[in-house]
């Protein structure tokens, strides 16, 4: 399945949250990538680092930048370090972690990006910046948005989906139960 990424900075600029990320403020982003196997994790890594030609070639016609000048811009922009294998993996080297801190109009499409083609590898995307002022929490599987969470709802929506990774259970057949017990532990209260 391939799915269609739209580049322009108008899609973006459709939430307030967006209206303030197009604001040029550093973003921190901590992606957890949860693949099948080490060699998979391998080239998600390296592409995490890599601007598409399409990505670059959106930038340069919207900034009315060179094709050099805006790769380049890109490359330091999309700066994906891995900081640590995650905990969780059963699968040494499959789950690894990544941080970056930069611009988010060009992170988040290139997330998108990196997901559809890898369309079997799920990646947990939280993001947050101004001060902790807002914190969003992504699940991205095959260039698709499966949950996601604003600053005002802190609840932490990896937790399924990490267990399902463990369990070699299907992305998002926890999810339905997992509402259901969170919804009974907050009518307790």
């Amino acid at each position: 399945m391939t799915n269609t990424i739209d580049y322009s900075l108008d899609v973006l600029a459709t939430s307030s949250l967006r209206e303030k990320r197009l604001a040029n403020q550093v973003d921190t982003y901590v992606v957890d990538v949860l693949a099948t196997e080490e060699k998979e994790m391998n080239l998600v890594a390296a592409r995490l680092t890599e601007p598409s030609e399409k990505l670059i070639r959106s930038y340069a016609n919207e900034y009315r930048k060179n094709r050099n000048e805006t790769s380049a811009r890109l490359y330091s922009l999309l700066d994906f370090r891995p900081v640590q294998d995650c905990f969780l993996s059963h699968k040494a080297g499959s789950a690894r972690r990544f941080v970056n801190s930069l611009y988010a109009e060009s992170v988040d499409i290139h997330l998108y990006e990196v997901s559809n083609e890898f369309p079997r590898v799920l990646f947990l995307v939280d993001s947050y910046g101004d001060g902790l002022k807002y914190n969003d929490k992504t699940v991205i599987l095959a260039g698709d948005v499966l949950q996601q969470t604003f600053h005002w709802m802190p609840v932490d929506i990896f937790v399924p989906f990490r267990v399902e990774y463990e369990r070699g259970l299907p992305f998002g057949s926890l999810w339905e139960r997992w509402v259901a017990d969170l919804s009974d532990a907050v009518a307790m209260f």
